[in-house]
């Protein structure tokens, strides 16, 4: 009975890929160039140095809704919404190290980091900034 039911498992499985999958091409010579082929001559092509004016919407994909929180710092922000705000403020002091699973100093950004113990137990973070960061336009 297992038998059978693994057999038929199977069978599904490989009906499934090849409803799946895309049809011979018959009738074609395989020197000739198809829709799909590019040209030498393919004047349709935009140069790419050639700048764009702004849509005024960003388009990004992502599973996650987004809820338009792109200010915070803080907790509070979902995947979508923090990868939108890390396009919009730029710099960040520190920055998440994928490899090592901990967070670290950015230096372009952080000039000095200090780290105050006060009486009552708790820490004050002194962050200096570099002097010499810019927005893209190139202003201070």
């Amino acid at each position: 009975m297992k038998k059978i039911l693994v057999l038929l498992l199977v069978l599904a499985l490989v009906f499934n890929f090849s409803a799946c999958s895309k049809p011979a091409e018959t009738g074609t010579d395989a020197n000739q160039p198809n829709d799909g082929d590019k040209t030498d001559d393919d004047s349709s092509k935009e140069p790419a140095n050639e700048q764009r004016e702004a849509a005024g919407s960003l388009t990004y994909g992502s599973n996650t809704d987004m809820n338009g929180n792109f200010f915070t710092t803080m907790w509070g922000n979902n995947a979508a919404d923090a990868i939108v705000k890390d396009l919009i403020h730029g710099y960040k002091t520190v920055d998440y190290q994928k490899e090592t699973g901990s967070y670290e100093v950015d230096d372009t950004v952080v000039k000095e980091l200090k780290q105050i113990e006060n009486a009552d137990g708790t820490k004050t973070f002194e962050i200096e900034i570099n002097s010499d960061l810019v927005y893209s336009d190139g202003s201070p």
